[in-house]
């Protein structure tokens, strides 16, 4: 009788779920399958969100990788999702354009500048792409690369006071975090007081007056003159 009993008891239990759950489903099916229906999307838009961003990012990286002139990283720069890739492509694009400022006029004849501009130009394209980074960046490193590059448009057009004061702002906001930036600002704030101290170049030797030839008077290829 016990285990008859027993088996009566788990019958009318499970009898009483189902029954509970039927009228539960009735009361709330709709919105569970709601749920349900809301949860199971929300993981796969999630996943499939995921992937495309993987994607867009290596395309951007592959894209800001792929250039080589200050235009096509200034171009990439305003294309590219990621701000680390932005402050990179811009921080690319105002290096450039020192170093073709900085180029001599037989370097610019052979053909290794890539654009016409004079140098006062270069330089300050180059201040606009550091600025740009300074602007928007959430990096300090990235802050700091720019202000240094600041400070070598400033040398470029010898405003030596101005480079001094963006060195003595990148050491004193650096700190001992971010020490290799604040090491480079020193030495080169150490170097400025020789940088301001002009070239003097030789003057060209004087040119060896000679009289008129008298070709009547063969030369000897021993060196020695033939008299007649």
């Amino acid at each position: 009788m016990d285990s008859e009993h027993r088996h009566e008891l788990k019958s009318n239990d499970l009898v009483e779920t189902i029954t509970g759950f039927k009228d539960w489903w009735a009361k709330h099916g709709l919105h569970a399958s709601i749920i349900v229906v809301v949860v199971a999307g929300g993981v796969i838009f999630w996943r499939v969100t995921s992937t495309n961003k993987v994607a867009r990012q290596e395309n951007d990286r592959t894209a800001v990788a792929g250039q080589t002139t200050p235009y096509g990283f200034m171009q990439v720069a305003g294309e590219v999702e990621s701000s680390g890739l932005r402050d990179y492509a811009l921080i690319r694009a105002g290096d450039l354009w020192l170093e073709q400022a900085a180029m001599t006029p037989d370097q610019t004849e052979a053909g290794e500048s890539d654009t016409q501009q004079t140098p006062e130009e270069m330089l300050q394209a180059a201040k606009s792409a550091y600025q740009q980074v300074i602007a928007k960046t959430q990096s300090a490193p990235h802050r700091f690369s720019a202000m240094l590059g600041l400070a070598a448009v400033a040398e470029g057009e010898q405003d030596w006071d101005q480079a001094a004061n963006i060195y003595d702002d990148v050491i004193r906001q650096a700190g001992q975090k971010y020490n290799a930036h604040r090491d480079q600002a020193q030495l080169r704030k150490g170097m400025l007081k020789s940088l301001k101290i002009p070239l003097v170049f030789a003057a060209d030797p004087p040119v060896a007056e000679t009289g008129p030839v008298d070709e009547s008077v063969p030369l000897d290829t021993t060196g020695q003159v033939d008299t007649p």
